[in-house]
C-alpha cells in the first residue's frame, strides 16, 4: 500500500436550492445510497475516464465508515460539520483531470466563493508542470488525501487517485476509510486558527513548530484497519496481517527491520516529520495507537475526540490516557524491544 498523501488545511456551504450545472462529468447531485447516518451523502467530482464502478465502490466504503464514526452522539454531527464532502477522483488521463480542476473551480467559485481567494483556483505555482496543480499530482503520484478545512472553507475536499492503491485492490476500500476517519478527526472543534487547529488535532506535538504524522494517522490507520477487519468476507487474520506488514514481520527469522530502521533513525516518533521518515507516522503511529487501544480501549479514544475542542492536545491526552504522550512514547518503545511474537498479542 502506499502511504497516502498528507492531510493540507486551509479555504462556505453551497447554497443547496442551486443546481451547479458546470459539466456533465461532475456528479452534481447528492448520490443516492443507502445510509444510517443523519448527513449528506457525498458530492462527487469524476474526471471523465474515472469508470462508474470506481465511483460505485468508493461510495459504499464511504457510506460503511461513515456509518461507523459520524454518529449523533458527536460534536460533528452536533454542529452540521460532516457536510458537505466534496470526493474528487482522479484517472490516469492527465488531461481529464485537468479539465476536472477547472470544473471543480467553478464550482468553488459559484458556491464556495470565499475560498477560492487563498485556493491554487486563484493563482498560478511556476512550478507546476500540469494543470494548476490541485489535482493533477495525484495522476503522477497516486494516493489520497483530506485537502480543506471545513471550519474556513465550508466543505470537506476528499482526494481519491487511480493507483497506489487502485480502485480495484483490497486496500483501495481500507484508504477510503482512512480518509473517512480523518473526517471525523477534523469535525470534531469548530477552530477556525490554522495553528489551534492543528496544535489540537496533535500535529504539533513535536519538540518544533512542524506539523507530525503519528497521531492523526496513526489514529486513522488503526481505526480503519480495526473497522474494515469487522466486514463481512475480510480475512480473519486481516489486523494481524497488516500490523505485521507496518513493521516488516513475516517469520521468526526475518525480524522487524521497520522497528530497526525506527531505533536507527534516532528521533522520537512524534518529532518524525512529513518528510523521507513519514511512513513511521503511519506504521508505528498505528503500532501506537493499538497499544494505546489495548490498554484503554476505544471508548476512550472517542471520548479523546470530544474533548479536543475543550483542551490543548497534551492536556487532552493526560485527560483521557492518564500520562502525558512523550512518557508514553517512551513506554512504547520499551515494548517495541519485545520479541515479534509478542508484539502481536496486544491486537484486537
Amino acid at each position: 500500500m502506499s502511504y497516502l498523501s498528507f492531510i493540507t488545511l486551509f479555504a462556505c456551504s453551497p447554497d443547496k436550492s442551486v443546481d451547479d450545472t458546470a459539466d456533465s462529468n461532475v456528479e452534481t447531485e447528492p448520490v443516492d445510497i443507502a445510509s444510517s447516518y443523519s448527513v449528506e451523502p457525498p458530492m462527487v467530482f469524476a474526471a471523465s475516464d474515472v469508470e462508474q464502478s470506481s465511483i460505485d465502490r468508493t461510495l459504499e466504503w464511504f457510506d460503511v465508515a461513515a456509518t461507523a464514526w459520524f454518529t449523533a452522539d458527536t460534536f460533528g454531527a452536533e454542529q452540521n460539520l460532516y457536510s458537505p464532502v466534496y470526493v474528487v477522483m482522479t484517472g490516469d488521463d492527465m488531461q481529464a483531470t485537468i479539465d476536472l480542476e477547472q470544473e471543480y473551480c467553478a464550482h468553488l467559485n459559484q458556491y464556495h466563493a470565499d475560498s477560492v481567494e487563498y485556493s491554487r483556483c486563484n493563482y498560478t505555482d511556476p512550478n507546476c508542470e500540469y494543470g494548476i496543480c490541485l489535482f493533477t499530482e495525484y495522476v503522477t503520484n497516486g494516493g489520497a488525501g483530506i485537502a480543506s478545512s471545513r471550519q474556513n472553507d465550508g466543505y470537506h475536499l476528499m482526494i481519491m487517485a487511480a493507483k497506489n492503491p487502485s480502485p480495484e485492490e483490497e486496500d483501495y476500500k481500507r484508504i477510503v476509510m482512512h480518509e473517512v476517519f480523518h473526517i471525523f478527526q477534523l469535525s470534531q472543534h469548530a477552530e477556525t486558527d490554522y495553528d489551534i487547529a492543528e496544535e489540537i488535532q496533535g500535529r504539533r506535538t513535536g519538540d518544533h513548530d512542524e506539523n507530525v504524522p503519528w497521531w492523526m494517522e496513526g489514529v486513522a490507520e488503526y481505526m480503519s484497519i480495526v473497522l474494515y477487519a469487522e466486514q463481512d468476507g475480510v480475512n480473519a487474520n486481516y489486523i494481524e496481517q497488516q500490523f505485521r506488514n507496518k513493521i516488516g514481520y513475516y517469520d521468526s527469522s526475518a525480524g522487524t527491520p521497520i522497528i530497526d530502521a525506527y531505533f536507527d533513525l534516532d528521533i522520537k516518533l512524534y518529532n518524525i516529520q512529513f518528510d523521507d521518515n513519514a511512513m513511521f507516522g503511519y506504521t508505528l503511529g498505528a503500532w501506537f495507537v493499538a497499544y494505546l487501544m489495548n490498554e484503554h480501549g476505544e471508548e476512550k479514544l472517542f471520548s479523546f475526540y470530544q474533548d479536543i475542542h475543550n483542551e490543548s492536545f497534551e492536556n487532552n491526552f493526560i485527560h483521557h490516557f492518564g500520562r502525558p504522550y512523550r512518557e508514553y512514547v517512551d513506554e512504547f518503545e520499551n515494548f517495541l524491544q519485545q520479541d515479534p511474537e509478542q508484539l502481536l498479542e496486544i491486537l484486537p
